[in-house]
């Protein structure tokens, strides 16, 4: 009789890391007749198969004789072959597959938890954070991962390299109106086996974003001062103060620069590093009284804050008092000499370097002594010319000498200086007796 088998089909499945020498799976035959019922087993098929499993030739035991770890192959064909002891024996087979489980092993996160500082102007593409996870498993696909966002808030915002774990920033956080300071994102991880298995736990990643919350503010604002003139190039005029309250770098670096305003930046600079308006040119060669500065303060944020503090700056020209030289003035005139007629020049100087700062302008003053003097004589308020006003023929008081002073101002402007002193004018006059 020809030997049969029984208990048939005999596929199975095993891990991949099955040990050596134990039974997988027995196969056995029978034969019914009389003499020739001894069966022996042998294995025949491809070179493969007969590399990594074997057979006990008496009892059937199928077993691995070599190990799979790192073999990537997953089904491995067997053809048993059954023998009786007849000369020439009778013999059948069968056929069966023993497939190989490599995906032994889920991802594991290692770490589970990551955490990353970043600034909500961070250039697109960036890397935050790079999570990592391994598979226990020795041959792809099974070993292959892939990572994916599973949820999280705001995770539109983010997105991962499914390969590297690599986490990127995808969209600009300056532009995310809901304000949100910190993002909860969490990570999955999967292998690429056929049937895959997703990591049980999943990791997070804790994303704090430092926003730019707070614009510069200007200390003393607005900057008023007053200098003369005289104020030499490079001298300080003005000292900015500005601080901005966010604690992060850069939307507490502060960048400053110069605004003027009409010839402002002609006659003064500005250092943004000491935050110092300084003279640039003579100021004694302009005619200007009075400059405005703008200084703008930029925080280092996407898009940027700002704040602009004024300096004004008043000139003064009007630094000198006028001055008469010489202080007396004395002269001797007939009594017919007919009005308009001049009779002195005072002088006054002042040293201020342009005008009308340096114009003066002249007046007459009387003497408790010869209080009617001024009905006489009157002053040319430009040219300083002391002039007959009436004739002095005409006074019955028969004054032979008329005592007064000249007073004297300059043409500034708001303000006008007065000579300190006044000059003493005596005019002695000749009279027909």
């Amino acid at each position: 009789m020809t030997p049969f088998f029984v208990n048939d089909p005999y596929d199975r499945t095993i891990q991949e890391g099955q040990p050596l020498n134990i039974r997988i799976v027995t196969v056995e035959a029978r034969d019914t007749g009389a003499a020739y019922n001894q069966i022996r087993y042998s294995l025949i098929g491809t070179r493969e198969s007969l590399t990594y499993f074997a057979i006990n030739d008496v009892s059937g035991d199928v077993y691995l004789n070599r190990s799979l770890v790192g073999v990537s192959s997953s089904i491995f064909t067997l053809n048993v072959v059954a023998s009786d002891n007849g000369v020439p024996p009778k013999q059948n087979s069968t056929v069966f597959t023993i497939t190989i489980n490599h995906n032994q092993n889920c991802p594991i996160f290692s770490p589970k938890y990551y955490q990353a500082f970043i600034a909500e102007n961070t250039a697109l593409g960036t890397v935050l954070v790079n999570v990592t996870a391994i598979d226990l498993d020795t041959v792809a696909p099974y070993n292959t991962l892939e990572y994916f966002i599973k949820s999280g808030t705001g995770s539109d915002n983010f997105v991962i390299d499914s390969r590297t774990g690599m986490l990127k920033l995808a969209r600009s956080l300056s532009i995310d109106t809901s304000g949100v300071s910190q993002y909860n994102i969490i990570i999955g991880v999967r292998d690429l086996a056929p049937s895959s298995c997703t990591a049980i736990e999943d990791a997070t990643v804790f994303i704090q974003v430092q926003r730019n919350q707070n614009p510069p503010v200007f200390i003393n604002d607005p900057y008023r001062v007053t200098i003369p003139e005289t104020r030499p190039i490079g001298d300080i005029v003005a000292q900015f103060t500005v601080q901005d309250a966010d604690t992060v770098s850069p939307f507490n670096v502060l960048t400053l620069t110069l605004v003027g305003d009409d010839d402002g930046p002609t006659y003064f600079s500005f250092d943004p590093t000491t935050r110092r308006v300084m003279v640039a040119r003579n100021l004694t060669l302009q005619t200007g009284t009075f400059y405005r500065l703008r200084v703008v303060a930029v925080d280092g944020g996407t898009p940027p804050k700002s704040a602009t503090a004024l300096a004004e700056i008043t000139i003064l020209k009007n630094l000198k008092d006028p001055a008469f030289s010489p202080l007396s003035y004395t002269t001797t005139i007939d009594e017919t000499l007919p009005p308009g007629s001049s009779v002195l020049r005072v002088t006054a100087t002042d040293a201020d370097t342009s005008s009308p700062y340096n114009l003066v302008s002249y007046s007459l003053t009387e003497t408790q002594s010869n209080s009617q003097a001024l009905s006489y004589f009157a002053i040319d308020k430009s040219t300083g010319d002391v002039y007959v006003r009436q004739s002095i023929y005409g006074d019955t008081s028969r004054v032979l000498v008329y005592r007064f002073g000249a007073a004297c101002t300059d043409n500034g402007l708001p303000t006008q200086r007065p000579c300190p002193t006044t000059a003493s004018i005596e005019i002695n006059i000749r009279r027909n007796r």
